[in-house]
């Protein structure tokens, strides 16, 4: 073992950063470290916020309707392509996807962490990820059915 990886993280940094003589590597370093720090500071001012929003509160205020949605700036015919969509997004999500998928996916669409989605549904982290994935193939799978393709769908919410 050599001395430095006996030295705490912060030592050698410190050392590193004092040994190293080259000041675009010393910026280089602060950059990424700060990088960090702001994700770290973000992810957590986001776990705090939904720490204490239950779950039941989140899906209680689904405003995924396919006439809330649908864009009213858009001429007739984008209007009606999008209605349409929506409208089979919304059949596949109430029919063809399980409770818990729908739970799981309308938390993550309104923004909830996979980390509290799990923490509510009594699961961890990763069974969630399975979860949302496995709802979205199926969603893909009802609107394929129907006829759309992604470029469809694209044309409809893009103008």
């Amino acid at each position: 073992m050599t001395r430095s990886s006996k030295m705490p993280f912060k030592s050698r940094c410190c050392a590193f950063l004092s040994d190293s003589g080259n000041s675009k590597v010393a910026a280089n370093f602060l950059t990424w470290a700060m990088a960090i720090a702001i994700r770290v500071a973000m992810s957590e001012r986001r776990r705090h916020h939904w720490r204490n929003v239950s779950l039941d509160a989140v899906l209680a205020d689904n405003d995924f309707t396919p006439e809330s949605i649908a864009d009213d700036a858009m001429g007739l015919d984008s209007q009606w392509e999008q209605q349409a969509v929506l409208d089979r997004m919304y059949s596949v999500i109430r029919t063809e996807l399980t409770e818990r998928q729908r739970a799981a996916l309308f938390a993550e669409l309104k923004g909830m962490p996979l980390d509290e989605i799990a923490r509510h549904l009594g699961s961890n982290r990763n069974a969630v990820y399975k979860l949302t994935h496995d709802a979205r193939r199926r969603l893909k799978r009802g609107i394929e059915a129907a006829g759309y393709q992604a470029s469809d769908i694209h044309a409809a919410f893009a103008e």
